[in-house]
């Protein structure tokens, strides 16, 4: 699968606050999230300073 997949798949189960918390200081930030309507959420996040190139810049595009 050209390397982009890997036998793991991880869930971070964190409130919104812990996530931005996680990713100050990781040149990382929440672009966005996306409420599920309870208290499950999927975060968005991107690059600090720029849009993503490659894959992941491809990906995050997609769900623009």
């Amino acid at each position: 699968m050209g390397g982009y997949v890997t036998p793991w798949f991880d869930y971070l189960y964190v409130s919104k606050g812990e996530m931005k918390e996680i990713l100050k200081g990781s040149g990382w930030r929440v672009k966005k999230f996306i409420d599920s309507g309870d208290s499950v959420y999927v975060a968005v996040i991107e690059k600090e300073g720029g849009e993503e190139k490659g894959f992941l810049g491809r990906v995050v595009g997609l769900i623009k």
